[in-house]
Parts: C-alpha cells; structure tokens; sequence
C-alpha cells in the first residue's frame, strides 16, 4: 500500500536532526581534544586563529545542533510549500499481522 507524506512537522523534524547531527558528531570530538591538547605551542604560534584553544571544541556540539536546526526546519517548511503542488514523498507500507510476526520470530 503506497501512502504520501503530505505534511511535515517542522519544530519536531528540526528538533531531531539537530539531536542526530550533534550526537553524530560527538566521537570525532574526542580525538579533536586530544590532539589540540597534544601540540598547544602549534596553536599559539597561530596567527589565523588568536584564543582558539582545545575548550573552544566543546561548543561544536551546540553549533551543529543549531545550524542542522535551522537548516532542516528551512527544508521542512519548504517541503510544506512544495508537496501540495508537486505531490510528497511516498513511502510502501506494508501490513503485519500476529501470525506474520510469529512466523518470523522463529
């Protein structure tokens, strides 16, 4: 059975790609740390970047929460425009009953 996403809701699509982009990021940063921690005479001899230092790296997390908010809740409301004239996404979904499900667990 084919259905149609007509509608997305903005606040809660832009809520979790914010939440999935910053957790996403969150392993790169420990290695980032700890090499911004390794060399900090590279980092002052700098010029490009005065007073960046490896505490700076922790507000990454926020800042990528924040530009994939506003990012997705810009496609959202876009979408929200376009799916009334263009149609939407269409997803195929597919009925499970109780014996389907019991079959399969076996």
């Amino acid at each position: 059975m084919k259905r149609r996403i007509t509608r997305l809701s903005i606040h809660q699509n832009a809520l979790m790609a914010g939440i999935l982009m910053a957790t996403a990021m969150l392993p790169f940063l420990i290695p980032m740390i700890l090499l911004s921690n390794m060399a900090p005479e590279v980092a002052n001899q700098s010029h490009a970047m005065p007073g960046f230092s490896g505490w700076a790296l922790l507000i990454l997390p926020l800042i990528y929460f924040v530009f994939t908010y506003i990012s997705a809740a810009i496609m959202c409301f876009i979408y929200n425009l376009l799916s009334p004239m263009i149609g939407g996404f269409e997803v195929e979904i597919e009925s499970l009953d109780a014996t389907t499900k019991l079959n399969t667990k076996a």
